[in-house]
């Protein structure tokens, strides 16, 4: 399973748990409970990039960034 990244990336930009969920009009509690879900769906990984300003590769652990990208693009 993917390591995703979302508090690494989150703290990385200065971003709080409050200020993603206003960003992302829920509460706080569903962006913890979203946080805290290891099969978190892409769907919800695509919002949570959308409302930080990022690739929603940033949030995965860079050594499953780089086996995706070996796999779409193998040289």
């Amino acid at each position: 399973m993917a390591k995703i990244i979302i508090r690494e990336t989150l703290k990385e930009k200065g971003i709080s748990i409050k200020e993603l969920a206003s960003r992302m009009k829920v509460t706080s509690s569903a962006v913890s409970q979203l946080l805290a879900n290891p099969s978190t769906s892409i769907q919800q990984l695509e919002r949570i990039a959308k409302a930080i300003d990022v690739d929603v590769m940033d949030l995965f652990a860079e050594d499953f960034s780089s086996y995706l990208l070996q796999q779409i693009d193998p040289k």
